[in-house]
């Protein structure tokens, strides 16, 4: 008969954890604690279980404080890279052919870089962080680049349109300019003013007949 391991009184990571929820996270503490020896092929069991078990928390420090209790999972940054591990490669062929270490350097890889890192270890290379760090460096620089001398420039602003004021009605005839009093002139510019050009030129052609 399997017994469920009863939670210590003073623990804190349980106030705002369901009950029914406790009950589950005790069975994923023993599954934990089942694949936490062994080698990198269980990392992805361990990551699974407590991706699984972290849903259950409101918050990182609860989660935390559940994980260093019931667990065999003490180091945060640990349990972390397993996660990470468990999120990226799911049942991924790899796991179990390379290091815990090279796993996590792959977390934050191109699944090109991925493939690339398994194809390697198939044909017989010893995969190390170090070299997967070269691996990512090469493919980052493989990369195709876009050249300033591509960018697209914007066109230049087209210039502002000339604008043109038509040229008045002129009435028709001819005038012949004749020399002008100064009360001439302030009649004429009054005219000008009131009537505009034709009335203008109008008083002119008056002028000019008197």
């Amino acid at each position: 008969m399997t017994t469920t391991k009863q939670l210590p009184a003073t623990t804190h990571w349980s106030h705002d954890v369901v009950p029914n929820d406790i009950v589950i996270l005790n069975e994923i503490s023993k599954n934990i604690d089942k694949h936490f020896i062994g080698a990198a092929s269980h990392l992805i069991e361990i990551g699974h279980a407590l991706n699984q078990a972290r849903k259950m928390f409101p918050g990182d420090k609860e989660f935390g404080q559940w994980r260093e209790e019931r667990t065999s999972v003490k180091s945060a940054r640990t349990a972390t890279a397993y996660m990470a591990i468990a999120r990226k490669f799911n049942t991924h062929s790899l796991v179990a052919k390379t290091s815990m270490g090279v796993l996590q350097e792959l977390t934050s890889a191109d699944i090109s870089v991925v493939e690339q890192v398994e194809n390697k270890i198939n044909g017989g290379e010893n995969i190390t962080v170090a070299r997967v760090r070269e691996i990512k460096k090469e493919a980052k620089s493989d990369t195709p680049q876009t050249s300033a001398d591509t960018t697209p420039t914007k066109p230049a602003p087209k210039p502002a349109p000339v604008v043109t004021q038509p040229e008045p009605d002129m009435p028709d005839g001819e005038y012949e300019l004749i020399p002008l009093t100064e009360d001439d002139i302030r009649t004429v510019l009054a005219a000008l003013t009131e009537y505009g050009t034709a009335g203008a030129l109008e008083l002119i052609k008056r002028l000019q007949e008197t």
